[in-house]
């Protein structure tokens, strides 16, 4: 078997359907550690639900079940995106509960349509979407596919998730899945195009991922991309009602072209932003060091002198 038959993103990869963990063994999604961390005694469970509009509306910045804000994860390090496993539910909710993370919200007809409504969400939606993407080292924006080659990809990467199966494709799936939800069609397009030329290129990537990841991608909504073909699925009514024709309007189009540099903007400025702040982490450790230094290099005079 390909896949594991759960994992943190909360969609199934396999044609399983037990909602138990692997060997019933219980994993606990409030731990920021190394996945195996469920190997000791785990804490209790937060189920304090939260709004994902009010999570993703700039003039609010609700916290989630965690006590976490937007601002805080995607200011998180590649290490510590890679190793912990409770926020991805939280930038990337579906309309399906996560069986290893009941802290984190789903969506419901009412998001749905706040997000569709509402450009701002889909705008501060393409904040985590863009981290991931770095994390990834997708430059789904930057060059066009006919131009993509292996250069283009990091090496931090390719080595991180280009693999015949990795956590992470879950987690891809999942990131498809919520932007067409959530209205951001075009990124989970150009997503899924990414994705197809990462295969092209590198070819490692299993045929079970290539499957989810394109179910994600082209399934009507109301199906989920572990459900198999021949099942009769009647899914939720109000995602039959937008999976019909899960591309935005002329009118939410037009705003999202008017709105296209102002986002690009952002993107900029974010990424300036967390540059400048780890440079200046940076030299504040290196002051720290020099510091060090010099304190122990005066006790070390001061005892000479005392002798």
């Amino acid at each position: 078997m390909d896949f594991p038959p759960e994992s943190d993103s909360g969609i199934l990869h396999s044609s399983s359907r037990t909602s138990r963990p692997r060997l019933g063994i219980p994993i606990d999604p409030n731990m920021d550690q190394h996945p195996n961390s469920y190997l000791v005694p785990s804490k209790p469970r937060r189920t304090r639900k939260y709004s994902i509009v009010d999570f993703y509306d700039p003039e609010i910045m609700a916290c989630d079940y965690r006590g976490r804000v937007l601002e805080d994860i995607v200011d998180w390090s590649d290490t510590r995106l890679e190793e912990s496993h409770n926020y991805i539910q939280v930038l990337f909710p579906l309309p399906e509960p996560s069986p290893f993370n009941d802290g984190a919200s789903i969506i419901d007809q009412e998001t749905v349509e706040a997000f569709h409504d509402r450009i701002e969400l889909r705008l501060a939606l393409t904040v985590p979407f863009n981290r991931m993407m770095d994390f990834y080292g997708l430059p789904i924006d930057d060059i066009p596919s006919e131009r993509r080659t292996p250069q283009n990809f990091p090496a931090a990467g390719r080595q991180t998730w280009v693999r015949r199966f990795d956590h992470n494709h879950l987690r891809l799936t999942r990131i498809i899945r919520c932007c067409r939800v959530l209205g951001l069609t075009d990124e989970a397009a150009r997503l899924w195009e990414a994705l197809q030329d990462v295969q092209r290129l590198h070819g490692r990537i299993s045929a079970n991922s290539m499957m989810y990841w394109r179910r994600a991608a082209t399934r009507p909504l109301h199906i989920r991309p572990d459900q198999d073909d021949d099942e009769n699925i009647a899914g939720m009514e109000f995602l039959q009602a937008f999976g019909a024709n899960d591309t935005d309007s002329d009118s939410a189009k037009d705003k999202v072209k008017k709105f296209g540099r102002k986002i690009a903007k952002a993107r900029k400025l974010a990424t300036k932003d967390r540059k400048t702040r780890e440079k200046n982490a940076s030299a504040r450790a290196n002051e720290a060091a020099v510091d060090g230094k010099e304190t122990s290099d005066e006790k070390d005079t001061s005892f000479k002198e005392a002798s």
